[in-house]
């Protein structure tokens, strides 16, 4: 949504962010269209975490018998007496093995000439490409945290138990170092029974309580559990006293998902800012299975906190509201011709009582649309956007009192002048009737961000840009829809 590489033979994969002082740096593996292994990794820096510049690029894989001239992986920057070290991975031969470049000015970067500093090591990990499930090592995206207790670092990472073929055995290893470029092997932090694969963990304190976040998706067909079985890809997390061991999934452990064969959301990651605690992920567009080259593109950057209950919750960050335009004018609103009907509903072509949809005169491709919703009583009540009039297509956003949740869903032409509703995505919504919700839609491009009283519901990824008239519309419901304010983004 925020970012993507502007060389048009560039795409962006998974991203770190480090912030130095009034800037945050961004780093990103890159990649050419079409090739799914990363050549490089790319920079960018912003001062607002809205509009970003980029620079050169920081490292590139090494030459031709080097340990790095595979694919690289996700790295990690970390500061230490004045340097700054760039934790990264490639994979050479099936072997995963993690590595250092050094800098003084996060421009600049030299690969430690010991490299590299980590790599597979039993008995508690997976070693030989040969005995694994997809004949790779896994050992792979370091997360480097220092533990003031103890004085000293602990790399947490993407890695694999022994014989545990392809429905389990994903685990969290960890590394010990006093000074980041000597590292001791201990036992796994967590070892599940039936992930594949934890990429790309992230660790934070908040409330008491370590929490691991890691991504996943599909391999060899197996269906990962997750507390919503429509959400089984994407970002999910533990929760542990220790910052290295007694992990533990809680009742909800998905924190931003998608549906199963898509990555819409990946590669959750924190970092600390200005006294807030940041989330930042990356959106993977167009959708995609595991076998393909998708592009990636920066989401926009959210708040993380924890509930007393141990949960952790996103929030909306006013870091986009520079970017907008003054709000648009709303001019009169004009009613849409035609009935409508819920896919599934028994008679063909009925439209529901009380049910009413309606169009603002102006187009739109890019912005933050706000608005205070309340349901008196009935079904449904919400927002249209990108509608396009000569196809009669675009999407709706629904409050649903009576199924408690928000529904994405998808215009489709039915027969005749019938307007079809069809359900793309739910979330659960501890609803109440009567009590006013502020509803938020950031949209750009083919993404979307939805907040329910500021606190994100879901990120989305569509199958095509929005463009298109925005609207109202009610469904078998007595509501209100207050305070529409429709601000575009120029970014």
């Amino acid at each position: 949504m925020l970012y993507q590489p502007p060389d048009p033979e560039l795409r962006l994969w998974d991203t770190w962010l480090f912030p130095q002082g009034e800037k945050m740096h961004l780093f990103y593996l890159q990649r050419r269209p079409g090739v799914w292994g990363c050549h490089s990794i790319g920079h960018a820096i912003s001062t607002d975490l809205a509009r970003w510049e980029t620079l050169p690029t920081a490292l590139e894989q090494g030459p031709d018998g080097a340990w790095d001239h595979g694919p690289l992986m996700t790295g990690m920057v970390v500061e230490r007496e004045g340097q700054y070290y760039m934790f990264y991975g490639a994979m050479v031969d099936g072997v995963q093995r993690i590595g250092v470049a050094l800098s003084d000015d996060l421009l600049h970067w030299e690969k430690y000439p010991g490299n590299p500093i980590l790599t597979p090591t039993g008995p508690w990990y997976e070693t030989d490409p040969l005995a694994a499930a997809n004949h790779e090592t896994a050992w792979r995206d370091p997360c480097v945290v220092y533990s003031e207790e103890e004085g000293c670092y602990y790399a947490l990472f993407c890695a694999r138990v022994p014989d545990a073929g392809p429905g389990a055995g994903g685990c969290i290893g960890v590394a010990r170092s006093e000074n980041l470029l000597e590292w001791e092997v201990l036992p796994p932090a967590y070892v599940s029974e039936r992930y594949f694969a934890l990429e790309v963990p992230d660790v934070f304190f908040a409330g008491g309580r370590y929490y691991l976040i890691f991504s996943t998706s599909y391999y060899f067909g197996v269906r990962y559990p997750a507390s919503d079985e429509e959400r089984v890809n994407g970002i999910h997390y533990l929760v542990s006293d220790a910052l290295t061991s007694g992990y533990r999934p809680p009742p909800d452990n998905t924190l931003l998902g998608a549906p199963p064969g898509r990555l819409d959301n990946h590669v959750g990651r924190t970092c600390r800012w200005r006294g807030e605690t940041l989330f930042h992920y990356h959106h993977v567009a167009p959708i995609s299975t595991q076998y393909s080259a998708p592009d990636g593109a920066l989401a926009a950057i959210k708040r993380i906190t924890a509930t007393p209950e141990g949960r952790l919750r996103l929030h909306y960050l006013p870091a986009l509201e520079p970017c907008t335009a003054p709000p648009l004018e709303m001019g009169p609103i004009e009613p849409l011709m035609g009935t409508w009907r819920q896919e599934g509903t028994t008679v063909q072509g009925e439209s529901f009582p009380a049910t009413a949809s309606a169009f603002l005169p102006m187009e739109i491709e890019a912005a933050i649309i706000t608005a205070r919703l309340t349901i008196e009583e009935g079904r449904a009540a919400g927002l249209i956007f990108g509608f396009q009039d000569a196809a009669h297509t675009g999407y709706a956003l629904l409050l649903n009192a009576e199924g408690h949740c928000l529904e994405l869903l998808r215009l489709a032409r039915g027969p005749g002048v019938v307007t079809i509703l069809l359900p793309l995505r739910q979330h659960a919504v501890a609803f109440r009737q009567a009590v006013p919700y502020n509803l938020r839609l950031i949209m750009r491009r083919s993404f979307l961000d939805v907040y329910l009283d500021d606190v994100l519901l879901d990120s989305y990824v569509l199958d095509s840009p929005v463009a298109g008239r925005p609207g109202l519309v009610v469904d078998a419901a007595r509501a209100t829809i207050e305070d529409l304010r429709i601000s575009p983004l120029v970014l």
